[in-house]
């Protein structure tokens, strides 16, 4: 059984803005692989976009996915 919804999370990142945009762009597939007992499947919904927040960090990253667990 598939549950359907909009989580958001903010998460601290330990590489460039560049590096995650790669692997969210060309790698989500393996994010099953980290945590299989959880995710079962990711597909991105949207383009990625870039996006200034007024008063946050420099670089964020959004994207709207659909994750089954």
């Amino acid at each position: 059984m598939a549950i359907e919804g909009k989580v958001e999370a903010e998460l601290e990142l330990k590489s460039t803005p560049d590096m995650y945009f790669k692997r969210l762009k060309s790698e989500i597939h393996h994010a099953p692989n980290a945590s299989s007992d959880k995710i079962h499947a990711i597909e991105v919904h949207e383009e990625i976009i870039n996006y200034h927040p007024p008063g946050g960090p420099e670089n964020c990253i959004f994207a709207e996915l659909a994750i089954k667990s």
